[in-house]
């Protein structure tokens, strides 16, 4: 299997596991970005010849975040929450070359759509009967819908 249908299926994942929280989001971001630099590593000169501006723009950005890193109250945490946004660039990269298929762009379009459609679909279910279909009642009243999310009032934020 050619690694860009394994990062296509894991991309596929991104929308679903949105709803879940930010930590399986950004596992499968890592991933797709690490397997995008174990095979691509050959082609590095090509994709930064290929992405000339948006690699300049993007280290540039990523080295602001580094310098103020160096110059904030506690470098080393500052460091590790900046050190890790260069995998951004590498997650563009493989998406760009996923997307660069008609096929794919479509497929993703659709997996997107479904996250989406559930989200609706629940807060509905729980405008109507003032609980979702996991059991969450409303908030506030009965006038905060969550959906899916629990105690957590983010369901426009991910619509």
């Amino acid at each position: 299997m050619h690694y860009t249908k394994i990062n296509l299926y894991l991309a596929l994942l991104i929308p679903s596991a949105l709803i879940t929280g930010p930590a399986i989001p950004d596992i499968i971001i890592s991933l797709i970005a690490f397997i995008f630099l174990i095979f691509n590593y050959n082609n590095s000169e090509l994709f930064f010849k290929k992405y000339k501006y948006f690699s300049i723009a993007f280290i540039v950005i990523w080295l602001y975040l580094l310098l103020n890193s160096i110059l904030s109250y506690n470098p080393v945490l500052s460091f590790e929450r900046s050190l890790p946004f260069i995998r951004f660039y590498f997650f563009t990269l493989a998406l760009n070359q996923i997307l660069n298929n008609e096929r794919n762009f479509k497929l993703i379009i659709i997996f997107s759509l479904i996250p989406i459609l559930f989200v609706c679909l629940d807060l509905f279910y729980q405008f109507i009967f003032l609980v979702d279909i996991f059991g969450f009642e409303a908030q506030h009243g009965n006038t905060r819908f969550q959906g899916p999310f629990d105690d957590e009032l983010i369901a426009g934020s991910f619509l």
